[in-house]
C-alpha cells in the first residue's frame, strides 16, 4: 500500500472560498511552478565543483627578492594599460568584476609576472624573431629570468610553485613558441609540468582566475608542436558534451547545419563529434552575447 502521508493535495472547485492554509499552499505551488530552474554546470576540469560566482580572491604576496626590481608607480601603470588594452582586452568579451580581473591583479603584486608579460608583448610587436628583439624586450627578458631564478632558489618554496610563477612560465613558453624556439618551449612546458604536479594537479589550481585555461593552452600547443600526447588530462578527461544538448541555446540555423551533424555523427569519433557540438554551442552563445550587448561568464568561457 502506498503511503500518501507525505503528500498534501490542494482540492478546489469553482466558487469555493479557501481557508488560510489552502490559500497559502496554492500560492506556494504556483510560485514553484513559475520559478525557472537554473541549469547547474559542473566543471570538467574539477568534476566535483559546480560553476558559480566567486566573491573573494586572494592575491599572493611577492617574495623579498622581487622588491629589488620595483617600478615607479606611473611606469607600472603605463605597462599594465599597454598589456590590457593593446594586447589582451579581457573586459571586452567577458563579464569581469572591477577588482577580480582574472590574472591581471597578479601583475600588480608580482613584479616577475609583469616583466614576463611585457617580454611576451614586446616579442610579439618586435616581429617574433629572436634576432629581431628590441633592447626593451631583451631587458624585460633579462629581468624576468633573473627574478625567476631567484624565486626558484628561494628558501621559501611556496613562491616557486605559486600562481605567479605558473603565469611567468606560461608567458615564457608562449613567447618561445611565437619565436619558433621549440627547444625552449619544451623546457618551459616540462618545468610547468613539475610545478603543476607539486601543486597537486590542474584540479588544485586557483579557480578564481583563468590559470586552468592557460595551462591547458600551453599543454595542447606543446602537444601539437611535438606530436606527443598532452601532459595533463591523459586519462581523466571527460569527453561528454559540456554545453551542447543542455538546452542552453535556442538558435535558428540553416538546414545544412543538420546535415553536418548527421555526417559527423556517422563518420567521426564520438569524442570529436562532442567537441564539435560544444564549439558550435559556444559559438551560438558568443554570437547571442554580442547581439544582445552582453558578456560571457569568465568561468564558462574558461571551461
Amino acid at each position: 500500500m502506498i503511503d500518501t502521508a507525505a503528500f498534501h493535495f490542494v482540492v478546489s472547485t469553482p466558487g469555493q472560498t479557501h481557508d488560510k492554509r489552502t490559500r497559502k499552499d496554492i500560492q506556494s505551488h504556483a510560485t514553484k511552478a513559475g520559478r525557472p530552474q537554473a541549469i547547474r554546470l559542473s566543471s570538467w576540469i574539477s568534476p566535483n565543483r559546480e560553476l558559480g560566482p566567486h566573491k573573494h580572491i586572494v592575491f599572493e604576496e611577492t617574495s623579498s627578492h622581487d622588491a629589488r626590481h620595483q617600478f615607479r608607480v606611473p611606469e607600472r601603470s603605463v605597462l599594465i594599460q599597454l598589456d590590457k588594452n593593446g594586447i589582451y582586452p579581457y573586459e571586452i568579451c567577458l563579464d569581469v568584476h572591477p577588482v577580480e580581473r582574472g590574472w591581471f591583479p597578479y601583475m600588480l603584486s608580482d613584479e616577475c609576472c609583469l616583466q614576463s608579460m611585457m617580454f611576451s608583448v614586446r616579442a610579439f610587436t618586435d616581429g617574433a624573431q629572436p634576432n629581431q628583439l628590441s633592447r626593451c624586450a631583451r631587458l624585460h627578458l633579462a629581468k624576468t629570468l633573473q627574478m625567476l631564478q631567484a624565486r626558484l632558489h628561494d628558501s621559501d618554496q611556496s613562491f616557486a610553485i605559486s600562481d605567479g610563477t605558473i603565469i611567468v612560465v606560461f608567458f615564457l613558453a608562449s613567447a618561445a613558441e611565437l619565436m619558433g624556439d621549440f627547444a625552449a618551449v619544451e623546457n618551459h612546458i616540462r618545468g610547468l609540468e613539475k610545478i603543476i604536479n607539486l601543486r597537486g594537479g590542474v584540479w588544485a589550481l586557483n579557480v578564481h582566475n583563468n590559470l586552468h585555461v592557460k595551462v591547458c593552452r600551453a599543454d595542447l600547443s606543446y602537444a601539437l608542436l611535438s606530436g606527443r600526447q598532452p601532459l595533463f588530462f591523459k586519462t581523466s578527461i571527460s569527453w561528454d558534451c559540456f554545453l551542447a544538448d543542455r538546452g542552453l541555446t535556442q538558435c535558428s540555423h540553416p538546414a545544412h547545419d543538420t546535415n553536418i551533424h548527421i555526417f559527423l555523427k556517422d563518420s567521426v569519433d564520438r569524442r570529436l563529434h562532442n567537441v564539435f557540438k560544444d564549439l558550435n554551442a559556444f559559438s551560438c552563445i558568443s554570437n547571442l552575447a554580442y547581439q544582445t550587448t552582453r558578456k560571457l561568464s569568465p568561468e564558462i568561457s574558461n571551461e
